[in-house]
């Protein structure tokens, strides 16, 4: 059967069934080497910090590229969320919203 019916069955692009994929760089996998020791000892790093720590090392590597990495191995920074609308204990009284359903007309009314 001709690639063309192929891949007209299988609803795909004729250039996908010839595309061979390159194998990874040594450098490239030296830096993913890397970025997965420092990801276990400190998963709250960003791309940013380990961008200077590559430098320090004397790789240069730019900080989407790192982002991009970390997203092949299905690493992402650990770190809290803002819990900013929670109440900070269990007896934490909830005041009244007092200006509820009072018209302001003028300035300083309140």
């Amino acid at each position: 059967m001709p690639l063309l019916w192929q891949a007209d069955l299988l609803s795909v692009a004729r250039s996908t069934l010839y595309y061979e994929p390159r194998p990874a760089r040594k450098a490239e996998i030296a830096i993913k080497h890397r970025l997965d020791e420092w990801y276990t000892h400190r998963p709250s790093l960003g791309t940013r910090k380990l961008v200077t720590l590559l430098a320090q090392e004397g790789i240069i590597v730019g900080r989407h590229t790192i982002r991009r990495y970390r997203a092949e191995m299905g690493l992402f920074t650990l770190y809290s969320a803002p819990g900013l609308s929670k109440p900070s204990g269990s007896d934490h009284k909830i005041y009244p919203y007092l200006l509820r359903g009072l018209c302001i007309d003028r300035p300083n009314q309140v």
